[in-house]
């Protein structure tokens, strides 16, 4: 039987937290940017399918006008790996030999136009693709870092339903607290029926 890594107890209702052992990949769902990594031992993430980091310079000269920006990619592989947009070093208990970067993640005026059904990207639509570009980032590092959790919900009487997964603790931890609300809803509207 496995292990709950939290247990919260609530009104009556009870939420088992476990880890995700079978997530799925966020990089194979409809994502906004375009990752492309080189690695010795780790199959990342290559969306434009190059064979060499050289190959990136002549795929960005030839694409100049489609790149809205592009972030790099930093790996931290100590035990555990994570990914981000943002070195490690200062960040991560011996970064200056764990980490480096491992390729970029694009943001294309192209896939914007097309995923936003807009005509003309706009400062707007660059900040949020920015904020979107961090947030693929931040589940795949969930992802490789086994951060990934799903919970069960049982209710007083025994109901039990099953919810996930959620990336990242901090977005599990959102879903129950929203949870939290909907029982009390239920508890309030219980109260008025009666």
């Amino acid at each position: 039987m496995r292990t709950p890594t939290d247990v919260i107890e609530y009104k009556g209702y009870t939420f088992k937290v476990y880890q995700d052992e079978n997530p799925e990949d966020p990089r194979e769902w409809d994502n906004l940017g375009l990752m492309v990594c080189f690695h010795r031992r780790y199959s990342l993430p290559n969306e434009l399918d190059m064979k060499e980091p050289e190959d990136l310079a002549e795929w960005e000269k030839d694409n100049v006008k489609d790149i809205l920006f592009r972030r790099p990619l930093f790996m931290y592989d100590h035990s555990v790996q994570y990914m981000s947009t943002r070195s490690f070093i200062g960040r991560a208990q011996h970064a200056e030999w764990d980490s480096g970067q491992v390729g970029f993640i694009y943001a294309l005026k192209s896939r914007v136009r097309t995923n936003w059904n807009v005509k003309r990207v706009t400062r707007r639509c660059r900040d949020l693709a920015s904020m979107y570009i961090d947030n693929e980032v931040d589940d795949y590092s969930n992802y490789i870092s086994g951060n990934v959790y799903w919970f069960e919900l049982t209710s007083p009487d025994g109901t039990e339903e099953n919810y996930g997964s959620y990336y990242g603790w901090e977005n599990t931890k959102i879903a129950i607290d929203t949870w939290k609300v909907i029982i009390d809803r239920r508890t309030m509207e219980v109260k008025h029926e009666s």
